[in-house]
């Protein structure tokens, strides 16, 4: 799969989970954790205006998924335990 096509798959399911947001739960506080993080909020957020219940201080992008990733890599290359790391 490459980047482009993991984003048309993520951008995808981000702007259909953001749609059933505005409409079930509009106050919710929302985490975005699906790559590439810096262009899935966005969507979210233009999704959550674009139906009138976009606040800014209820959508969050989370970026620790690739520093875990990262740890357990170099932990199992190492031969370590990457809670260790």
């Amino acid at each position: 799969m490459t980047r482009d096509d993991l984003f048309n798959t993520n951008a995808s399911i981000v702007k259909g989970l953001a749609e059933a947001c505005a409409k079930n739960c509009p106050e919710a506080m929302v985490l975005i954790i699906s790559n590439p993080v810096n262009s899935t909020v966005p969507i979210f957020a233009e999704t959550l205006r674009q139906a009138g219940v976009y606040d800014p201080r209820r959508l969050f992008g989370v970026t620790s998924l690739d520093v875990v990733r990262a740890n357990k890599f170099v932990a199992d290359a190492a031969g370590l335990d990457p809670a260790d790391t």
